[in-house]
């Protein structure tokens, strides 16, 4: 976690508010007569050395004389602000924000700090416990902090680091969501560290949903295939997520360039003979082999066979595609018509392709109809050449995230859809 952004500013700016306000307070003590109650004579001299001593950049100093008020018994509130105030001035000047810590906290109880600073003050206090690492404390101020009236949004980002790195994870969630919202309500984006951290505490909380939740908002935001991919593997996990669904889950890891491992090229490919599309397993292994994934190490020469193996498959298929037991008036239903529209689209015969898919769902005939528009959805976001195939392909996912299924297809249909608006 990075550290609280504003603490040394905030630390200057207080350093010169306390020195005006301490010095204010000890010439009207030398001049003109405070109000009751007043200081004590025997006050106003180490006071008035220490505020000429803060004037000349002397903490140290400064904070040596104001040590000799220590001793002086029976101070009321309003002696014990003044004196409080000026140490913390001092503190921080002499970068010992333990101390100044403490007079923050000494000054607060008082009940004398104005009401209109109180906000700043209680601030600096936060930042300062933020930087020496008392994380409770820190997130205990802050929350006092948006008490009083405060509304500073670096100081609720503090507040949930805070929360985080103590160990409260439902406080660093319950900050980080109002902050979102507050930058959401601005029109601005909510930074990736934030939403990282968000991330991270859904995950030591173990709310895999509310994480999922993050990775689409990262996914929007910052794409980067390692976000795809930590998703697509937890959508997988999901209970209820179908078998039947595995390919399409791969198709789109690959079509986002989030295939990483050897096995996971391997297995789409795989999958994808299975399913009877040889000329897209081979652009897979194809990929697998440029990004240097296969054809490396001791598993490289099998690689190398399989590819062999099913570029001989694509092949013999392309040469078929004319074949008359292929053409769409030879298949045998809706489902059949709908496979060979793919088989030509892996083929590169677009959009004959996509037409004769299109036409299969239209049939209203198809056994599986919402698993057929999410993947002729996917098709047209993969073809996505012309502005009618992206329409086609919003429209198509749209369709399938309406239709509420929950054996996964909703959720790769909206995912494709957030893919294909990229």
């Amino acid at each position: 976690m990075n550290a609280w952004r504003n603490g040394a500013f905030a630390v200057l700016v207080l350093l010169l508010v306390l020195m005006l306000a301490s010095a204010g307070a000890v010439r009207a003590q030398g001049a003109e007569p405070l109000p009751a109650p007043a200081l004590r004579d025997e006050l106003v001299a180490p006071l008035r050395a220490a505020q000429e001593l803060l004037a000349a950049s002397k903490y140290a100093e400064a904070l040596a004389r104001l040590a000799t008020t220590d001793g002086i018994q029976g101070k009321s509130p309003v002696e014990t602000y003044y004196v409080e105030r000026m140490r913390a001035a001092a503190a921080s000047g002499a970068g010992d924000t333990p101390q100044a810590a403490r007079a923050l906290e000494a000054l607060l109880a008082t009940g004398q700090a104005p009401k209109a600073e109180q906000p700043a003050l209680i601030e600096a206090l936060a930042g300062a416990h933020y930087n020496l690492k008392h994380y409770a404390e820190a997130g205990l101020w802050g929350s006092r902090y948006f008490e009083q009236g405060g509304a500073n949004a670096e100081v609720r980002l503090m507040m949930a680091q805070s929360f985080y790195l103590s160990g409260d994870f439902r406080g660093a969630v319950r900050e980080l969501l109002a902050l979102q919202r507050a930058q959401q309500a601005a029109g601005n984006n909510t930074p990736e560290s934030q939403l990282d951290m968000l991330a991270g505490s859904y995950i030591k909380l173990q709310d895999d949903a509310g994480y999922m939740q993050v990775l689409e908002q990262l996914l929007r935001a910052y794409p980067r295939t390692e976000y795809w991919a930590d998703l697509l593997v937890r959508l997988e996990r999901r209970p209820g997520f179908s078998g039947g669904l595995v390919i399409d889950l791969f198709r789109l890891q690959f079509a986002a360039g989030a295939l990483g491992e050897a096995s996971e090229y391997l297995e789409l490919a795989q999958l994808a003979v299975q399913a009877g599309y040889p000329a897209e397993s081979l652009k897979v292994l194809d990929a697998g082999l440029a990004a240097g994934v296969l054809g490396r190490g001791p598993e490289g020469s099998r690689h190398a066979r399989y590819r062999m193996q099913v570029a001989e498959r694509a092949l013999a298929a392309f040469k078929a595609l004319d074949a008359p037991e292929n053409q769409p008036a030879r298949a045998r239903d809706a489902d059949a018509a709908f496979r060979l529209g793919y088989g030509w689209v892996t083929h590169g015969r677009t959009d004959a392709g996509l037409a004769l898919m299109q036409r299969a769902l239209d049939s209203g005939s198809l056994s599986r109809p919402t698993e057929a528009r999410l993947r002729l959805g996917a098709a047209y976001a993969s073809a996505g050449a012309s502005a009618g195939d992206k329409a086609r392909a919003r429209d198509m996912l749209k369709d399938v995230q309406a239709s509420g299924a929950t054996d996964g297809a909703a959720d790769l249909a909206r995912l494709w859809g957030l893919l294909a608006a990229r």
